[in-house]
């Protein structure tokens, strides 16, 4: 009999103030749910059956978006410059949106005729522990434990020292990148609480965080609407969806834009406010393990892969432009890639070898510097901490290690071996600086740590 899967593979801070302070219940089963998302398309008379036969045999005409709404961001399939419209999406107007005005609003919006088992939390007997208090921070992380996976959200509160499971969602395969996204298109103010979640199985599944106990996810990217709450899922064109998905970065700049990496070496482009899938980026050709956004550039990203090489990728166009690229050797599998937010034009790139390079995207294929973190192990994962400078954190087989960057290199604040076995993800907090949270394969498989009580920590960062 072969041992059970117990691992966190991927964790993200929600900032406070994201997530909702009185989250909504839904008492529904799985086709009451279904029966919930269909109500949101339009199927009222026979043209818009029609309409949504048209839609399957031409990708160019508009399909609903995660809320029921239209975009009017779409652009023909034959125009190959400026195609996500990233030099004019901060003066787009947004579409008139029509049925289901949000996916929380399933659950949330009381006045709605269809939702007759909506309860408060402040209902239900635990209703003090799902209450989040301005102090609070929720962790949402991907957690298998003996091979049963599910999101897990964890609230935290630095003043009360509270660690505790606050609800979760059931996953149907071991999934391993979580997102946050803060992006609601078919809310008032576009804000949202969503966690967008790469699974094995090929699917990225959309995940609402202010609803509790939603049985099934609200909606899996490349899956027409109708087809999305469990129906036979047809995958977008040009994505075969069977591969797993290894990485997902959205883009702050443009919230309406979500990328993916995956085994099926394509970088792909999702379009949030329309779920679908707005193409694959033509200049990279390898299985991406890491991807993220540039700070300031949005169009910008930086592109690492398993057979170690790092590319900084600008999609502005179909195909995209390779900016800079560097080969650190296939045995340097690339596992995390940060931009430096102090100094944007640089970035930190957490290697398979045990090594820790620091390149500058102005210098195509010449590192500034690499520090050999671990002997005989890999950096499994990295991360920065955005409230103070030069701060960031590797973890390996069992160990954390703080370090503190310079011009020519970094220097070790501190190490010590965790017990929670091989580790996989790190995460600073984004509203505590001195706190991060990490997530291994064993005792518990998650723990809150503040690092501000390292001595050694203390004197680098006095």
């Amino acid at each position: 009999m072969s041992a059970k899967l117990n691992i966190v593979s991927s964790a993200v801070w929600i900032k406070r103030g994201v997530a909702k302070a009185k989250p909504e219940k839904v008492k529904l089963d799985h086709e009451e749910l279904r029966q919930l998302i269909d109500n949101g398309e339009v199927h009222e008379t026979s043209d818009d059956e029609h309409m949504e036969s048209e839609t399957e045999q031409n990708p160019v005409a508009p399909s609903r978006g995660l809320r029921g709404s239209l975009s009017n961001l779409a652009a023909s399939t034959d125009n190959q410059e400026d195609k996500y419209k990233m030099d004019c999406y901060d003066n787009e107007e947004v579409a008139d949106r029509d049925g289901l005005r949000g996916i929380a609003c399933f659950a949330n919006n009381k006045d709605d005729p269809y939702m007759t088992n909506v309860v408060d939390s402040d209902d239900e007997s635990d209703a003090g522990d799902l209450e989040l208090k301005e102090t609070d921070n929720l962790v949402a992380a991907l957690k298998c434990e003996d091979d049963e996976s599910a999101l897990v959200c964890y609230l935290y509160n630095h003043d009360d020292k509270d660690w505790y499971v606050h609800h979760h969602y059931d996953l149907p395969s071991p999934a391993l990148h979580v997102e946050s996204v803060r992006y609601d298109p078919g809310s008032d103010d576009r804000r949202g609480n969503l966690a967008a979640v790469g699974s094995l199985d090929g699917d990225i599944t959309i995940w609402d965080l202010d609803i509790l106990d939603l049985p099934e996810p609200c909606y899996t990217l490349g899956t027409p609407k109708s087809e999305s709450a469990g129906k036979k899922k047809k995958k977008a064109k040009n994505w075969s969806g069977q591969t797993a998905v290894l990485s997902l970065a959205w883009n702050e700049q443009m919230p309406h834009v979500l990328a993916s990496g995956g085994a099926d070496s394509q970088l792909l482009l999702w379009d949030l406010e329309k779920c679908v899938l707005s193409t694959s980026v033509g200049c990279c050709k390898e299985m991406l393990q890491s991807i993220a956004w540039h700070p300031t550039e949005k169009s910008v990203l930086l592109a690492g892969s398993m057979s170690g090489t790092l590319s900084v990728v600008d999609c502005v166009t179909m195909n995209g432009e390779i900016r800079a690229s560097w080969d650190f050797g296939k045995k340097a599998e690339v596992n995390k890639v940060k931009w430096d937010t102090f100094n944007n034009t640089c970035a930190y790139v957490a290697c398979e070898d045990g090594y820790i390079r620091y390149v500058d995207s102005r210098v195509t294929g010449k590192e500034v510097y690499s520090v050999k973190a671990y002997d005989d192990k890999a950096v499994e994962s990295m991360a920065l901490n955005c409230m103070v400078k030069d701060l960031f954190v590797t973890v390996g087989e069992h160990n954390l290690s703080i370090w503190k960057n310079d011009p020519t290199g970094c220097t070790l604040a501190h190490s010590e071996d965790l017990d929670l076995g091989t580790l996989h993800t790190v995460e600073f907090c984004p509203d505590i600086p001195n706190v991060l949270v990490v997530g291994g394969e064993l005792n518990g498989l998650i723990k809150p740590i503040d690092i501000s009580l390292f001595s050694g920590v203390q004197k680098v960062f006095q």
